[in-house]
């Protein structure tokens, strides 16, 4: 890739990930849900996907969107309100948007994992606004990251952002998306979840083809997250991190 290509691309990159990070950040309102049925989701993102598991998301996420009710009212809305409430505030659905709970032996919030992501923060300057509400190892926070070390369009901090991806979001996010994908009730929850795997696998690779740093692998004792089954009763009656949104 060219450093004229690579120079356009990074900027609309993060664009996309911040993109990624506002649908997880909040449940939609109607005016985004009509904004988001207008085109296929493909078409507003600067990369294009191109994996068959990408291409199975992205059509996932499309036809939640376009099966949902033609008129997007306010029961609708209540829906996804509670699933949200569910998935990423309540561990209703025995999911946490949170790496620590995915990385931790007692899958606990705040934990060694989201230290090792604010050294990552402050090595660039950066900080949550308040980890109390919004620890800094949340989906959210981790995207926006990324976001700006892309459009920093330095060298170092691209690297960096193949790394950082290696350490951290590419360690949980994929248990994260199948576990959302298998308990959500909302479909639009399911493909939001898939995608945005989808999208930070494929980012990885775009990485490795500027930095041609390859992908570090997990240890094998790293390599599988272990997380609470959503039958079992033990696990069930304790719910970690448990948020308010920002």
């Amino acid at each position: 890739m060219s450093p004229s290509a690579i120079d356009a691309i990074l900027p609309a990159i993060a664009a996309d990930l911040r993109l990624l990070a506002r649908l997880h950040d909040r449940e939609p309102d109607s005016e985004l849900l009509n904004r988001l049925r207008q085109t296929p989701f493909q078409s507003r993102l600067a990369l294009i996907l191109r994996g068959e598991r990408s291409i199975a998301s992205l059509a996932a996420f499309d036809a939640a969107l376009s099966d949902g009710p033609e008129s997007i009212e306010r029961p609708y809305l209540d829906r996804l309100a509670v699933e949200y409430t569910d998935i990423y505030l309540n561990y209703a659905r025995r999911v946490s948007p949170l790496e620590s709970v995915w990385l931790t032996d007692d899958n606990l919030a705040r934990q060694e994992p989201m230290f090792a992501v604010r050294g990552w923060y402050e090595h660039y300057g950066l900080a949550a606004e308040n980890w109390r509400l919004c620890p800094d190892d949340h989906l959210v926070l981790q995207l926006e990251f990324l976001a700006t070390l892309c459009e920093s369009a330095n060298l170092v901090a691209i690297v960096d952002a193949g790394r950082f991806l290696d350490a951290h979001l590419l360690r949980w996010l994929p248990q994260f998306a199948t576990a959302v994908a298998e308990r959500s009730n909302e479909p639009y929850w399911s493909g939001l979840a898939i995608t945005t795997d989808a999208y930070v696998d494929e980012l990885r690779d775009l990485l490795v083809e500027i930095t041609n740093e390859p992908r570090k692998a997990a240890l094998a004792d790293e390599a599988a997250p272990k997380f609470p089954d959503p039958q079992d009763e033990e696990a069930a009656a304790y719910a970690p991190g448990a948020e308010p949104s920002w």
